[in-house]
């Protein structure tokens, strides 16, 4: 029974490392913001890289990649029970948003940016 635990953990552990760009996890303090106020309901997830997808049940899932910092919609997403989601590749297929000013400004604790209707977003994670 030890053997087939420990057996389980190595692929686990191999896996995550494999995977660490495509696997986001949840930040449960991290929080969303759009002119000001906060967007309740939503869920943060950051990877491997501080990437950040945002969950919100009233709209589109929203990404922001470190190599592009462009704000988009993934094409294909894979979620288990608002705890960890998983993208189709290390640079997810995704559809930007319209704005006037693509790209999102990052740092390791936050991201804004302007979304589809002009409005100031504002994502902090911990």
């Amino acid at each position: 029974m030890r053997k087939l635990l420990l057996l389980i953990l190595i692929v686990l552990v191999a896996a995550i490392a494999i995977y660490r760009q495509r696997l986001f996890l949840r930040d449960p303090l991290g929080k969303i913001y759009v002119n000001g106020a906060q967007v309740e309901g939503a869920h943060i997830f950051i990877n491997y890289s501080n990437d950040v997808l945002v969950l919100d049940p009233s709209a589109r899932p929203l990404i922001v990649q470190n190599w592009d910092h462009i704000p988009s919609h993934p094409q294909l997403l894979t979620c288990l029970h608002s705890m960890a989601c998983l993208t189709q590749d290390d640079h997810a297929p995704k559809t930007p948003l319209i704005t006037r000013d693509p790209q999102a400004k990052m740092t390791d604790r936050e991201v804004t940016f302007t979304n589809e209707s002009g409005a100031p977003v504002r994502i902090t994670i911990r």
